[in-house]
């Protein structure tokens, strides 16, 4: 019951942050670089959402798995489920930044903007590159967080990852 409360509270806040920030970080975008370079974050941060699909299951598969052996307190089993995880995680990272690599270079071909090439590619490597990280190193570890039930320790890694992208 505390755990819940402590999830509820902590998600919440960080949720309340993200909402600020995408309020304000847009704004700013606007007021300081003009609309066409907002809409072309958008879009980016658009496209990089659907490329995401491409983890397809495995963090809902992971934790699912994840829920007998954590109450079992099976460990053994545990880091089983996370080694094959991550393993996969790794392999939908190499991807995931082949993606990346190719939207870098083709996308300033297909969007019509005045912001010039290498902005454009620094942009999507930017955007790109929070989740290369977030597949390689992070995504097993929050299937094991969620599975155990600290949703605050995921929302904590969300408003960090959100505020460094802004960043």
């Amino acid at each position: 019951r505390k755990e819940a409360y402590y999830n509820a509270i902590i998600s919440g806040a960080c949720q309340v942050i993200i909402i600020i920030l995408g309020f304000l970080v847009p704004r700013l975008f606007i007021s300081n670089y003009g609309s066409n370079v907002n809409g072309l974050l958008g879009t980016i941060s658009q496209i990089f959402t659907y490329v995401a699909l491409i983890e397809s299951g495995i963090g809902a598969a992971t934790q699912n798995a994840l829920y007998k052996p954590i109450a079992a307190s099976d460990n053994q089993r545990i880091c089983e489920i996370l080694t094959a995880s991550k393993k996969y995680y790794h392999k939908v990272t190499v991807y995931y930044a082949l993606v990346v690599a190719g939207m870098a270079f083709v996308l300033p071909f297909v969007i019509k903007t005045d912001v010039d090439y290498w902005t454009i590619v620094g942009i999507v490597i930017f955007e790109g590159a929070s989740g290369i990280v977030n597949f390689w190193f992070l995504e097993h570890w929050k299937m094991l967080m969620a599975a155990e039930g600290k949703q605050h320790v995921i929302a904590r890694i969300d408003l960090v990852s959100r505020v460094l992208s802004y960043l």
